[in-house]
């Protein structure tokens, strides 16, 4: 796992983080989502949903995922923008994935903004790989998402070797 600074913890999302969410997801999405689906994903049992505060408990960041038989589907991934580029994006993945590792996840997917190159550069850096298009994915603007794979036995297991 990439080291966290000591001033950050990633912890479980709990209800009381919902709204500090929303805050962060209308800075990070075109197209945020509504209290409503993030209450419905609180409420998930297939998912695994985190948050990372710091020292003061601010939440600065949230990944929420869901596993579905051997397979983890990675949701949403944003980092306050006050906060980025300093590996809590990849801690939050990476937390993520060694939790369903331990549950017999295979693989991991996500969807990705084609623009977003920060985000396909971490993903990639992660072991992810691209393997198609999906055209039209963003509704509100009708943008193309790159689908990404990660392979588990292949990628990460590796790397935390390393």
């Amino acid at each position: 796992m990439a080291q966290l600074a000591s001033k950050y913890t990633i912890v479980e999302l709990v209800a009381e983080d919902i709204d500090a969410i929303i805050e962060i997801e209308k800075v990070a999405f075109i197209a945020p989502w509504p209290k409503e689906v993030f209450e419905m994903e609180f409420k998930n049992n297939r998912a695994y949903n985190i948050v990372c505060v710091d020292n003061t408990g601010i939440l600065v960041g949230y990944c929420l995922s869901w596993l579905i038989y051997d397979e983890i589907h990675i949701l949403k991934v944003a980092v306050h923008e006050s906060c980025q580029n300093q590996g809590l994006g990849r801690s939050m993945i990476e937390d993520t994935l060694e939790y369903f590792i331990a549950k017999g996840a295979n693989h991991a997917i996500l969807e990705v903004r084609l623009d977003n190159h920060s985000a396909i550069g971490l993903y990639e850096k992660l072991g992810f790989e691209s393997i198609r298009i999906r055209k039209n994915y963003y509704r509100e603007t009708n943008e193309d998402a790159l689908v990404m794979m990660l392979d588990i036995e292949e990628n990460f297991r590796t790397e935390a070797k390393k």
